[in-house]
């Protein structure tokens, strides 16, 4: 466990949809607190959730293609051990796309919108 991640810094409930009827299999699996979400609350909160995974998955993209490593390799044979990863790549440059990087910081403060907003609306259920 990282830092990050301490016990003591956790304050996990779960939030069930209705709609995928998993309650006892919850139940029977987890320890943790739950909660079930209904109607329109559940369309609501899985639309944000469906958002924030989309935008991370564009950020990351974005996020490649705007800092690269530059890393020549000696031989036809060292490239491709870089790209199987099988040798660890030792950054000798480092290549920056402005229009990437300005994408992916649009992107991330979008995110950060969206996770504030789930943030806001799943107050109620961790209390």
């Amino acid at each position: 466990m990282n830092e990050f991640h301490k016990e003591e810094s956790h304050d996990a409930v779960a939030m069930l949809f209705d709609s995928c009827g998993i309650e006892e299999k919850f139940k029977s699996r987890s320890g943790l607190r739950y909660v079930i979400v209904k109607g329109k609350e559940e369309g609501r909160l899985a639309a944000m959730l469906s958002s924030a995974g989309h935008l991370a998955s564009s950020f990351n993209e974005h996020q490649k293609s705007a800092i690269a490593c530059v890393a020549i390799a000696k031989s036809e044979e060292e490239a491709i051990a870089m790209t199987l990863g099988l040798i660890q790549i030792k950054a000798q440059d480092i290549a920056v796309c402005g229009g990437c990087l300005e994408k992916a910081i649009a992107i991330c403060k979008e995110n950060l919108a969206v996770l504030e907003d789930i943030q806001e609306a799943t107050k109620a259920y961790s209390k």
